[in-house]
């Protein structure tokens, strides 16, 4: 009887990195929607590619939306594009794709 090596699923590879660090936010953004709705919400963290936001925004998968974020008396806008969202522990959570820097 010969026994294998056990395979091991090794998430700190390489191709299972993040491209870019995620830093953690606690920031006011406003999200508004192509057809001028606006919605209040959280920036909990972001990264070159994207932003995690805390909102109960009425939005879809696939739904474009300028994110204007409030940090240190500055407003950054970002044209995004809702990847992903998760509703977790009585939050919902959009994963915003950064389309490109508006302002």
């Amino acid at each position: 009887m010969s026994s294998t090596p056990a395979q091991s699923d090794n998430t700190d590879s390489s191709e299972n990195k993040r491209a870019f660090i995620r830093l953690k936010l606690n920031s006011k953004v406003t999200l508004e929607a192509s057809n001028g709705e606006q919605f209040e919400g959280r920036c909990e963290d972001m990264s070159g590619a994207g932003l995690m936001v805390a909102s109960d925004a009425a939005v879809a998968v696939g739904d474009e939306l300028v994110a204007r974020i409030e940090s240190k008396g500055s407003v950054i806008v970002y044209h995004t594009t809702v990847k992903r969202i998760v509703d977790a522990d009585g939050k919902r959570k959009l994963a915003l794709s950064i389309d490109n820097i508006l302002d």
